[in-house]
């Protein structure tokens, strides 16, 4: 009885370290060369608005979208601003994320009539400099294409911006 006590004992304790194992995610999908879709120049006012490269890929269930900065730090002062136009609900007007320079996020500020609800997620990078924008991609059509947009405080004018940047 005991030897069958401590073989069950040290199965259990073999079962409880390997739940220890650091696991990987299977669905996730790293940034890659390919993903890259627009290269900026270096001539925008301030580090912050300065809008370097922007890469883009699709995962299970998001349209991910990364701009890369060439400095971002949680002082700036800056409003981002995302226009997604796609083939489907989003033809004419497109859907808008603003990113305020307080932190504060508005989606969809002119979704037209019969739209879905989308919310975003929008992680902001500081040991990066990277804004990411997620949105899911069951409610977006199948080709789009987009914008991105800094502006400084105050001013109604572009700081930086992006040409327009296609899904395929």
């Amino acid at each position: 009885m005991r030897r069958l006590l401590a073989s069950l004992l040290f199965c259990l304790s073999l079962l409880s370290l390997s739940s220890c194992q650091a696991q990987f995610p299977t669905s996730g999908h790293g940034w890659m060369e390919s993903d890259l879709r627009w290269l900026g120049d270096l001539k925008a006012p301030t580090p912050a608005t300065d809008i370097l490269a922007v890469y883009t890929h699709t995962t299970g269930l998001t349209v991910d979208i990364r701009v890369d900065l060439l400095d971002l730090t949680p002082a700036d002062q800056v409003q981002y601003k995302l226009l997604l136009w796609d083939n489907c609900t989003f033809h004419a007007t497109p859907f808008e994320v603003d990113l305020d320079a307080d932190g504060s996020l508005h989606a969809g500020t002119a979704i037209p009539q019969g739209a879905p609800l989308i919310w975003p997620r929008v992680v902001r990078d500081y040991d990066l400099d990277t804004i990411s924008f997620s949105l899911n991609r069951f409610l977006l059509g199948d080709h789009y294409h987009f914008k991105v947009i800094t502006y400084l405080p105050g001013r109604p004018a572009p700081a930086d911006q992006t040409g327009d940047i296609f899904s395929d």
